[in-house]
């Protein structure tokens, strides 16, 4: 036998356990899919970024090459250091920028 310090008796908690099954079950079976407003519109706006992401790689040509602060080589994350830089930034945040899905 396996020692348990609670005072909860196993039939409980196996029933428990079924009741939340059963619950999740049902929750699952009965979900609808729902359009999200303007989802035409957020898709046109996702692919017309990503047309755009390209055309300014396909401009820089053969410049782009995978470095330190552009991992994914896209050409729109320039150098940290740079007479206009701001700040430093965060890569993470440089690199959700970059995502066509933010437009």
């Amino acid at each position: 036998m396996i020692w348990r310090s609670g005072k909860v008796s196993r039939l409980s908690l196996v029933f428990l356990a079924v009741v939340g099954l059963i619950i999740v079950a049902v929750v699952e079976s009965t979900r609808s899919l729902m359009p999200q407003p303007y989802f035409e519109e957020k898709l046109a706006a996702a692919r017309l970024s990503k047309q755009m992401f390209a055309a300014i790689k396909s401009y820089q040509g053969k410049r782009i090459a995978a470095s330190h602060s552009d991992p994914y080589a896209t050409g729109l994350i320039g150098d940290q250091f740079t007479p206009i830089t701001t700040s430093r930034g965060n890569l993470e945040a440089k690199l959700s920028t970059v995502n066509p899905n933010i437009a």
